[in-house]
């Protein structure tokens, strides 16, 4: 289990974005996934990083642990749901999760626009103090 940093995509209402965590990235059966807790809702999330989305949640029901803990019970409870890892394998086919990488692929490149943008932002504001017009 190697620390990461990565991309997943969230829902906020109606409202679709990505957010960078900080987790683990692990393997079942040869597939890479990416992990990480939520520490607000207490649930570990396991993460296609093709698309950013959610494999699996695992709602920690007993209290506070160890996020490496909590991350391992994720993985055994996927492992446990054969029909689980074979559903989104089977998936993998399909023209909607095609599209869903594709549009994880959007959203990433629209962060990237959005922190470059933000430090243009910067610059100008810098300069335009260092000629005196704020």
């Amino acid at each position: 289990m190697e620390r990461v940093t990565f991309y997943s995509v969230i829902r906020k209402g109606k409202i679709v974005g990505i957010a960078e965590q900080a987790g683990f990235e692990i393997k079942i059966d040869g597939e890479i996934f990416n992990v990480y807790r939520d520490e607000y809702e207490n649930e570990v999330y396991i993460i296609d990083p093709q698309t950013g989305l959610a494999v699996y949640t695992y709602v920690n029901s007993w209290g506070e642990s160890e996020t490496r803990e909590l991350v391992e019970k994720a993985k055994n409870k996927l492992i446990e749901e054969k029909q689980r890892l074979k559903k989104w394998r089977e998936s993998r086919n399909k023209e909607s999760y095609k599209l869903a990488v594709k549009m994880f692929a959007a959203y990433k490149h629209a962060e990237v626009l959005r922190k470059r943008q933000g430090e243009a932002v910067l610059n100008e504001l810098n300069e335009a103090r260092a000629a005196g017009q704020e």
